[in-house]
């Protein structure tokens, strides 16, 4: 699958979820100040948006939880996908506490 934006310059790295991120709504598992595996944007690990992902359950999920935190988070793709304890997650660049703080799109 070819890649639809450039890769990450987080991917590969472990960074940390901030605290007020929540829990996963389908298994419950707290998300906050955790350490996140980065794998690369969510549309190049995937091939589509998280919000044209029907059907995914790490799409779902996230579509949840940041539903439920009333637009603290950005509708936009700034959505990375990655591992916590081997599981996979969606979060926002909002949500991650990164060398830079960056949270916009990237060159």
């Amino acid at each position: 699958m070819y890649n639809i934006r450039p890769r990450s310059r987080y991917a590969g790295m472990t960074v940390k979820t901030k605290p007020d991120v929540g829990s996963d709504p389908l298994s419950h598992i707290p998300l906050g100040n955790q350490d996140f595996e980065v794998e690369d944007w969510w549309e190049n690990v995937y091939g589509l948006s998280w919000m044209h992902s029907n059907g995914n359950f790490a799409a779902l999920a996230y579509a949840m939880r940041t539903g439920l935190r009333h637009g603290a988070v950005p509708l936009d793709d700034n959505v990375l996908y990655g591992k916590i304890m081997g599981m996979g997650f969606l979060f926002h660049l909002s949500e991650l506490c990164l060398p830079e703080e960056e949270t916009t799109n990237e060159p």
